[in-house]
């Protein structure tokens, strides 16, 4: 069974077909294995002769039987897949599975699995009917960042709240933008702009930072583009974070100076930077020259912990001419952003060779492990290689330097 939950976490459903065709005594004996291969006939008569076994849970991840169907793999790979696994669904629910099951990990629910994970409309339907919640923290998140339209507005006739900050402490809206290059991504932008559309409201404050919409925006360098939607929108210029920091200052001292001129304009009032945000600022906008101006002796002590790292974060948006203007200044090259990434790290996972040449040789440790994964550099090249490669990555050079 281990081997089976590998398989279903992996979403391979070949695999996972030819594993039940290879123990078909368990797809006729549990109800996790039956209910993932849609196997309702099965399942009516375990639950007639094992009541429990409906509720029973399993796995790493304790899986119940609705959560192993939602979260099946073979969702999507025919008409009769989908016909069994939505007749399964309806038998785990009617035997009295609970439809706001979660697994233990991360804590989604099976409604995820068939509005975020994968968009499963008539499996959706079915739990929420039976009463599974809509605002669950993790469903209307992920359906906006894959733009599952159907799954959406289902979502929103059974009334989710585009405003509800969710387990992890924030909005649908500020998921996005804080997570996601908007600009870059067609399926993001698209479940943005729905977001805004239909009532998500821009001044909700999320984080324990309390910002909204627009700071995150502001401070992640989203395009000129997103903060005109935002603004469109409702965004207010005037509000503050926690930490008494304006949209605009957030832009400003990020270098993000055509974003903090369209917030001027807005109506957000202009404040001076001190040396260190100049510094910051320069760094930003990837000018070395400028940022080797401003230095002066203990910067980097006087920074707040998430101004010191802005170089993880320049090296996971992209930003070369940022991360090579912070290597200008001496920034220390082993600082880590929350999850324990270095920007070596990130540039390993982007095959960045050019930038993991330059980290390497101001420092950079290359063994040091992240928090999350508790894997190296070249575990995130690997992993960037193998599942999530950009077209213009050097991955051959990059494993080569590492």
């Amino acid at each position: 069974m281990d081997e089976f939950f590998s398989l279903l976490e992996r979403g391979d459903g070949g695999a996972l077909l030819q594993y039940g065709a290879a123990h078909p005594e368990l797809a006729v004996t549990d109800a996790h294995l039956a209910a993932a291969l849609g196997r309702a006939d099965v399942l009516r008569g375990l639950l007639v002769r094992d009541t429990e076994a409906v509720r029973r849970t399993a796995g790493p991840q304790a899986f119940t039987p609705l959560l192993t169907a939602c979260a099946s793999p073979l969702h999507g790979r025919s008409s009769v897949h989908d016909a069994a696994l939505d007749e399964t669904v309806a038998v785990l629910l009617a035997a009295g599975a609970d439809p706001n099951a979660r697994e233990s990990r991360y804590g989604v629910s099976a409604l995820y699995f068939v509005t975020g994970h994968r968009e499963v409309p008539s499996v959706a339907r079915r739990l929420l009917a039976a009463g599974a919640t809509p605002n669950d923290g993790e469903s209307v998140f992920h359906a906006a960042e894959h733009f599952h339209e159907a799954a959406l507005a289902l979502l929103l006739e059974y009334h989710v709240d585009l405003n509800h900050v969710g387990d992890w402490g924030n909005t649908p809206l500020y998921f996005l933008l804080r997570w996601f290059d908007i600009a870059e991504g067609s399926a993001v932008r698209r479940g943005f702009d729905w977001l805004l559309q239909h009532g998500a409201n821009p001044n909700v404050r999320s984080s324990a930072m309390q910002e909204t919409a627009l700071h995150v925006a502001a401070w992640q360098g989203q395009s000129v583009d997103v903060l005109r939607a935002l603004l469109a929108h409702g965004a207010d210029v005037t509000l503050r974070r926690a930490d008494g920091m304006s949209a605009w200052r957030l832009a400003a001292r990020r270098g993000f100076a055509e974003l903090a001129e369209l917030l001027e304009k807005a109506g957000s009032p202009v404040e001076p930077l001190s040396p260190d945000e100049q510094l910051l600022a320069a760094c930003g906008r990837g000018d070395a020259s400028a940022a080797r101006a401003a230095v002066t002796a203990g910067w980097f002590a006087r920074l707040s912990e998430d101004d010191q790292r802005l170089l993880p974060w320049a090296a996971s948006r992209g930003r070369e001419d940022s991360v090579r203007a912070c290597l200008a200044v001496g920034w220390p090259v082993d600082v880590q952003d929350g999850m324990g990434a270095t920007a070596l790290h990130w540039a390993a996972m982007h095959g960045r060779s050019g930038l993991v040449a330059a980290l390497l040789d101001a420092g950079a440790p290359r063994h040091l492990r992240d928090h999350e994964h508790q894997a190296t550099p070249r575990g995130w090249a690997e992993f960037g290689r193998d599942v999530v490669p950009r077209e213009e990555g050097d991955y051959v050079g990059t494993l080569a330097l590492l």
